[in-house]
């Protein structure tokens, strides 16, 4: 939550920067030299790892110490964002799922958290929300920003003066998405498009009846506010939206804060990607469009028939009938209210 006294202490905001892992160690690592490098210095980075089971906890740690270093080769066109390395040892708290309750989030600049199952995106990212939670610093930001992005030095300061300049005390805000590889073109002006009337999204405009939703790489979010876990993967950010907008948030973009995207980079290491996506728009379809099941998943019912995916038709219907896969572990924390 923003101060609103331009003449407080405590005016310039705290930021919580959540990161998730899962199996790609050396995507938060880069990541994590690019915030560290950043001209706005009052900030905590969470990173949340998903349960891998690769050792990513412990090379991120190692790099924390200064023990492993991140190296682009010299001519790669990124090599300014994470070289040279930023001055190490990075002070560091690591904690457990389970103990979170005690960590305390306000003098520290790195946390890791290794969460007890990979639960998804939602899941993740509450855990690390679960520590905002305990800070004591009246002013704060939230950003959640994928692992497999690097940010300028005044990303952070850019959508901090934004935030500021906004009229709402609510708000959920994007940012100027780039792709890592050819950073001359834009991935999203921070809005991504549902075509609410046939369930493709998109980060352009597209459908008769588009709905327009924060793009969940990159959000800032002034209050603590818990996503949606029945999302593992995809359509958590449209959600995310859909909700702030009901509790009455101001959703906005910051076209001079740009993040560099490696584009499906973090989802690369998941498997049955299309069925948690298929599975995901049902869902939302389900708890905000009801009505529009019949039309909308019908008639992917239908196409997916005619075109002889039978497979993709079947999560549909297993889906509606609330039958879980069994690729992850479906069950839910009771989240704070």
């Amino acid at each position: 939550m923003l101060s609103s006294d331009p003449n407080s202490s405590n005016w310039l905001p705290r930021v919580f920067i959540i990161i998730l892992n899962y199996r790609s160690w050396e995507n938060t690592i880069e990541c994590l030299e690019s915030i560290f490098r950043s001209e706005y210095d009052r900030y905590c980075v969470i990173v949340v790892d998903n349960n891998s089971m690769n050792g990513s906890v412990e090379n991120i740690l190692a790099w924390a110490r200064g023990e492993i270093n991140f190296w682009l080769p010299p001519d790669h066109k990124m090599r300014q964002f994470s070289f040279p390395p930023v001055h190490k040892p990075i002070g560091y708290l690591q904690e457990n799922e389970e103990n979170t309750e005690s960590v305390n989030p306000d003098n520290c600049s790195l946390i890791v958290i290794r969460a007890k199952k990979n639960g998804g995106f939602s899941y993740g990212n509450n855990v690390g929300l679960s520590i905002v939670r305990n800070a004591k610093h009246p002013n704060h930001l939230i950003w959640l920003l994928n692992n497999d992005t690097v940010i300028c030095k005044d990303t952070i300061r850019k959508w901090v003066d934004f935030a500021r300049s906004l009229n709402a005390t609510s708000f959920l805000v994007g940012t100027l998405v780039r792709s890592y590889y050819q950073p001359e073109e834009v991935d999203s002006k921070g809005w991504g498009y549902l075509d609410v009337l046939s369930g493709k999204v998109s980060h352009s405009p597209i459908g008769l009846l588009p709905y327009r939703y924060i793009v969940g790489s990159s959000m800032i979010v002034s209050d603590i506010v818990t996503l949606d876990e029945r999302y593992f993967l995809y359509f958590e950010d449209v959600q995310y939206s859909k909700t702030l907008e009901k509790k009455g948030f101001q959703l906005d973009f910051c076209k001079e804060s740009i993040v560099y995207h490696k584009i499906s980079a973090s989802t690369s290491k998941l498997s049955h990607t299309k069925t948690h996506k298929l599975r995901s728009m049902v869902t939302f379809y389900r708890h905000n469009y009801p009505y529009l099941i019949p039309i909308v998943i019908g008639m992917r019912i239908l196409f997916y028939l005619l075109s002889g995916k039978l497979g993709n038709a079947k999560e549909i219907f297993q889906s509606l009938l609330g039958i879980p896969m069994k690729t992850h572990e479906t069950s839910l924390r009771k989240l704070p209210t």
